[in-house]
């Protein structure tokens, strides 16, 4: 049947690499983005390294779809630990961060809310940070 519409076309190449080889971990590079990604096993640990990020590199240990921690090893040395959450309804977002160029070397935010910090003289500090302060002040204001 015709409309007379004209039908234009449109393609695109996308370069992307896959190397496999039975026993060997399997790589990926994705010439659209940068994303360059190494997989050990058919669901082992991955790593992903996206050269626009300046070359900062994310590991995400086993099976992605039923672990959801992830380790971030960012440029400049920094480290973002982000265990698995316990809940699929869980909000809250705990993280550990390891630095060494930076006074602040060690810091976490643990479930209630206490923000930790170790400096690099090993002095330690412990507050609540303003955001959870304002989510507890609210939840327990809700609860009595």
């Amino acid at each position: 049947m015709c409309t007379g519409e004209v039908i234009q076309r449109q393609s695109s190449s996308i370069r992307e690499v896959l190397v496999e080889c039975p026993g060997f971990a399997k790589v990926k590079f994705d010439g659209t983005s940068g994303l360059c990604s190494t997989q050990f096993g058919s669901v082992g640990t991955m790593v992903e390294c996206l050269p626009r990020d300046g070359g900062s590199y994310t590991v995400f240990p086993g099976n992605q779809s039923t672990n959801t921690a992830c380790l971030r090893i960012e440029t400049d040395g920094t480290a973002v630990y982000y265990p698995p959450r316990e809940r699929d309804d869980s909000c809250e977002t705990r993280y550990y961060v390891m630095r060494h160029t930076s006074n602040v070397v060690v810091e976490t935010i643990d479930d209630i809310g206490y923000h930790y910090i170790v400096t690099r003289t090993g002095d330690n500090h412990v507050g609540m940070c303003p955001v959870c302060r304002v989510f507890m002040h609210i939840f327990y204001n809700c609860v009595q």
